[in-house]
């Protein structure tokens, strides 16, 4: 993803024709189709008593975050353009992916394991 979104917005965008940037953009869509796995996997993260509001935070936090990049993006825009500005958001995917090894690995584990609620 990282790679697509920088080839795309920091190359394509300013180097190529418009019919250019309208066939790379499916490489955002081979880089990002993980996204999908978001609601399979995110909600096993978390117990069966509350794995509705563990999933909802974890979504709804995400979505308030994006929603404070955006006006980061928009203010990066102004001062480098908007192909560059897009393209350095590929440095989020970089900087995150040490991240994934400190999850939980859920493997193997039935749903009722691993819960420290007593009842």
């Amino acid at each position: 993803m990282a790679i697509s979104v920088f080839l795309i917005y920091d190359v394509v965008y300013y180097t190529g024709s418009l019919l250019e940037l309208f066939l790379a953009v499916p490489l955002l869509g081979l880089g990002g189709a993980d996204f999908a796995v978001f609601t399979l996997w995110l909600p096993e993260l978390y117990p069966t008593e509350f794995r509705g509001s563990g999933f909802a935070f974890v979504t709804s936090m995400g979505r308030f975050f994006a929603a404070a990049v955006i006006f980061g993006i928009g203010a990066l825009a102004l001062v480098v353009g908007f192909g560059h500005a897009v393209a350095y958001t590929a440095v989020g995917f970089i900087v995150v992916i040490p991240l994934v090894f400190l999850m939980k690995e859920t493997r193997g584990k039935g749903l009722k394991e691993d819960i420290n609620i007593e009842k």
